[in-house]
């Protein structure tokens, strides 16, 4: 709960996360 209330901290990792994730799809369905 402690590290949830700074988002400072919590959100960057949480977005970066999702775009790695977002360009490993990209890139698995994006190639013909």
């Amino acid at each position: 709960v402690g590290a949830g209330t700074h988002p400072g901290a919590g959100v960057p990792g949480v977005v970066g996360s999702a775009k790695a994730t977002a360009s490993v799809i990209l890139e698995e369905h994006g190639k013909p």
